[in-house]
């Protein structure tokens, strides 16, 4: 699946994707993040969703579909699989499918506890264009590597 994305993007550096509990609850579900926070609307109109599970992703041609259903996005969800991201640098794949995560755990909490009321459209798009960037994601990032660095000098070694 990674190889296949990285064929399909010479623009992606990193595909960050790992089985995590509220991405997989979303993926369950077979639905997106929809924009009820700030930080959902930087997936807004930039992801998508691969509606097929047919076992465990490890043959080359599935990897090209789920590469085609990302297309130029930053996100996917695999239906009853689970998140997968994608940036230009290490730091901004991983700090997309973090927010994902933590999107979808918002997203999941407000449903269970009432109707989520979307952001409209217009907002939506204009905050996707402040926050939806990689450049954003990397600078987000820094500050969760600085404390990994610390945590553990030799993790690197």
């Amino acid at each position: 699946m990674h190889a296949q994305v990285h064929a399909a993007r010479p623009d992606v550096v990193a595909v960050a994707h790992c089985h995590s509990v509220h991405g997989r609850a979303l993926a369950a579900l077979g639905e997106l993040i929809d924009p009820i926070t700030q930080e959902s609307c930087a997936f807004y109109e930039d992801m998508a969703l691969y509606d097929a599970y047919t076992g465990v992703a490890v043959d080359a041609e599935e990897g090209r579909r789920i590469a085609a259903a990302l297309g130029s996005r930053k996100a996917l969800v695999l239906r009853n699989h689970g998140p997968l991201t994608v940036g230009e640098s290490v730091d901004a794949a991983a700090w997309w499918f973090l927010s994902m995560e933590r999107s979808s755990q918002v997203q999941l909490t407000a449903r269970a506890a009432g109707r989520p009321v979307l952001i409209e459209h217009k907002a939506a798009v204009a905050t996707r264009e402040q926050l939806g960037g990689d450049l954003v994601a990397w600078i987000n990032y820094q500050p969760l590597w600085q404390d990994i660095s610390r945590s553990e000098p030799d993790l690197l070694s």
